[in-house]
């Protein structure tokens, strides 16, 4: 993750949108990343599972599909004007990630 997410104007604002932050504390030093990760396997001891938690997990496959589709199914190079020949572009590209991902799963 960015450590640039973890900026009190960036949290504040979206606070201040009626949004609920999910940002990964960025550790500033040695301590503070040890500190993390001890908590990280305290609450795996005790099998604990936070709303934060759960709100973060959901991110990942969100933040996975729009990497990979900008990466490899045409979401950063658009070269039309006009809505219908955007959204068209677009739509061939969320679909190819579609059937690509189901024939993962069946092989």
């Amino acid at each position: 993750m960015d450590a640039a997410y973890d900026h009190p104007e960036i949290l504040q604002h979206s606070a201040a949108l009626g949004h609920v932050p999910i940002v990964d504390k960025c550790p500033k030093n040695k301590i503070e990343k040890i500190e993390k990760e001890t908590e990280k396997q305290r609450k795996n001891l005790l099998k604990i599972e936070t709303v934060e938690d759960r709100r973060y997990k959901g991110r990942l496959p969100k933040e996975r599909f729009n990497a990979t589709y900008k990466d490899y199914y045409g979401g950063r190079s658009i070269f039309y004007r006009g809505y219908q020949k955007v959204a068209c572009h677009i739509m061939f590209g969320v679909l190819v990630f579609a059937a690509s991902s189901i024939i993962k799963l069946i092989c």
